[in-house]
């Protein structure tokens, strides 16, 4: 099974905990600068502060829980991570914790 990594449990899991199955629904090519403040606070705070998203273009993945709800995570675009999270679409993958 694909993972897709997280540096944090963010708040947006609703009280779940890595690792989650889910499935990746779509992927949206967005830039930063389109996205509410709302909607990046909602995808990158986390227990204790937030991820810095960069100020380019991004991927917006959307995530169904199966049962239970839908959540998103923000990646920055490159032409290969696009290619590859669109191949995913569909596909359930476990999001998992990134070990440093």
């Amino acid at each position: 099974m694909k993972e897709i990594k997280f540096s944090h449990n963010y708040l947006k899991f609703i009280g779940k905990k890595l690792p989650l199955e889910v499935e990746l629904l779509q992927c949206f090519r967005i830039h930063k600068k389109e996205l509410s403040e709302a909607f990046i606070a909602y995808d990158t705070t986390y227990e204790g502060g937030f991820y810095e998203l960069p100020d380019t273009e991004l991927i917006v993945l959307l995530l169904w829980i199966p049962d239970d709800f839908c959540l998103t995570t923000v990646r920055r675009y490159t032409p290969s991570k696009w290619e590859y999270y669109k191949s995913l679409e569909g596909k359930i993958v476990k999001l998992v914790e990134s070990v440093t």
